[in-house]
């Protein structure tokens, strides 16, 4: 490969990278947007408001999405290991519900789950790909963003960390 083709990959990786560093750093800290979305089992809606006071896991996913296997297990073993401190909302960017109930069916979670068919919550959170997932601490404000598969041990620390934080403050 020559010499300057390869450098300039390597800046363009370099630039992607640091790209969604800072993407990632710029939602850190900010207070997350409310939103409501309509639950995939008909049972309503939901708000972030009505979370408060818990440590909150807004995933976003898709039926056509492969990783979102994966981070939709995660989540829900997370969820089970603290079911009272922390709420995972799972949020399907699929166009069409049908496509959406019919992933649920084969990845069968504990959690809700909505949808943003008119992806009204997905630019709410400026979500710029499938996976994403931000955690959101007891007071509402948006303290990681994962993009892509996150990693388990970073996923569960994190978690730990503001669980336990919860905890420590008592009741809101």
């Amino acid at each position: 490969m020559n010499d300057s083709v390869g450098r300039r990959a390597a800046a363009r990786g370099f630039a992607f990278l640091f790209g969604l560093f800072c993407f990632a750093t710029a939602h850190a800290q900010s207070a997350a947007p409310e939103f409501e979305v309509q639950r995939l089992d008909g049972a309503g809606s939901l708000s972030l408001s009505t979370l408060r006071g818990k440590v909150v896991l807004v995933d976003f996913w898709a039926s056509w999405c492969g990783p979102c296997v994966h981070t939709l297990a995660m989540y829900e073993a997370a969820a089970k290991k603290h079911p009272d401190d922390l709420a995972v909302l799972a949020i399907s960017v699929d166009t069409a519900p049908a496509d959406a109930r019919e992933f649920l069916r084969e990845v069968q979670v504990s959690f809700p789950t909505a949808i943003d068919s008119e992806q009204k919550v997905q630019r709410l959170f400026q979500v710029r790909g499938i996976p994403s997932s931000y955690l959101i601490d007891r007071d509402g404000r948006i303290v990681r963003n994962f993009v892509g598969l996150p990693n388990p041990d970073e996923l569960n620390t994190e978690i730990d960390r503001l669980v336990a934080a919860a905890r420590e403050s008592g009741p809101e």
